[in-house]
């Protein structure tokens, strides 16, 4: 069934199978065209193999059908940062309503300061949003994984590995640990 295929699709994603993980996408958004699960799984394969047109179709065509998708929403926010696309991460970020019920509120102030390193190619707007990006994680963890695309995408290497390390391997206090208490 539909969950057993996202798994095997989520597997091929998880263990750096990308191009395997397209055409059983495909396949499972033509025989359920009308399963969001499905048409996240195909648009995240998609670009995750760097097929940026081909994912932002899917995208575009998914949040007609689901607007208030807050996967969705992520998708193409990430996708419009990839593709240097201005525009359209303005209007995302601007659909404040959608983000604050998606995103933790220390990631949802993250994407207007993108929004304006994007614009103007300021260090200090730069370094600003990087110190944003560390700091969200500290006080949710679940803001950890979209800091570390914020830092990767502002080329803050060194910053995104240490995240990556106190995310994945649990080094350092960069990330909130369940249950633990920060004021």
């Amino acid at each position: 069934g539909t969950p057993l295929r996202l798994r095997r699709i989520g597997l091929l994603l998880d263990t750096g199978q990308i191009e395997q993980a397209i055409p059983p996408a495909q396949a499972l958004v033509r025989d359920r065209p009308t399963s969001r699960h499905a048409r996240v799984a195909l648009a995240t394969a998609l670009w995750l193999a760097g097929q940026s047109g081909a994912a932002r179709t899917v995208i575009d065509a998914s949040l007609h059908l689901w607007p208030d998708s807050g996967r969705l929403c992520w998708l193409d926010l990430m996708l419009a940062f990839d593709m240097r696309d201005q525009h359209r991460v303005e209007a995302i970020v601007a659909d404040e309503r959608l983000l604050t019920n998606s995103f933790p509120p220390s990631i949802v102030a993250l994407w207007p300061q993108l929004a304006r390193c994007m614009a103007d190619d300021d260090p200090t707007a730069r370094d600003q949003a990087v110190v944003a990006a560390l700091a969200a994680p500290r006080q949710y963890a679940s803001a950890a994984l979209p800091a570390l695309f914020a830092l990767n995408w502002l080329g803050a290497v060194d910053a995104a590995f240490r995240l990556a390390r106190g995310l994945y391997l649990g080094e350092g206090d960069i990330v909130r640990r369940p249950g633990e208490f920060r004021p």
